[in-house]
């Protein structure tokens, strides 16, 4: 594991693309955290890589509906380094997961349905 500083959003890609792992561990304050799905989550789906997620709501949704990777509580530390064991071992495509289910052309006529309700 390493640290970066800050770095421009077009080079992140490349820090990500290196990765094994993606980290979406959020702590559960207020409402919009406990909701969230971050675009990161996306990215690393898109990068082929599982995803160790906070349990929350919408989170949560996804991941046992499409099988992303694992859900951990924010503070369980020794939850987080089993789920880490975990997807070592696991060789899921999660590109292949998130290119059929979640751009914007598989998305579209469900959020057009939405607006127009």
């Amino acid at each position: 594991m390493f640290f970066v500083k800050k770095t421009p959003y077009l080079e992140l890609f490349q820090y990500t693309a290196a990765c094994d792992i993606g980290w979406a561990v959020i702590q559960k304050r207020g409402l919009s955290n406990q909701f969230a799905l971050p675009n990161k989550f996306f990215e690393y789906g898109l990068m082929n890589l599982p995803v160790i997620a906070s349990r929350l709501p919408n989170m949560e949704a996804i991941f046992k509906q499409h099988n992303l990777g694992v859900l951990v509580e924010p503070l369980d530390t020794t939850g987080q380094l089993s789920a880490i064991e975990f997807l070592r071992k696991n060789n899921t495509n999660y590109q292949k997961i998130i290119l059929n289910n979640f751009l914007w052309d598989k998305q579209e006529n469900q959020f057009m349905q939405l607006i127009n309700e």
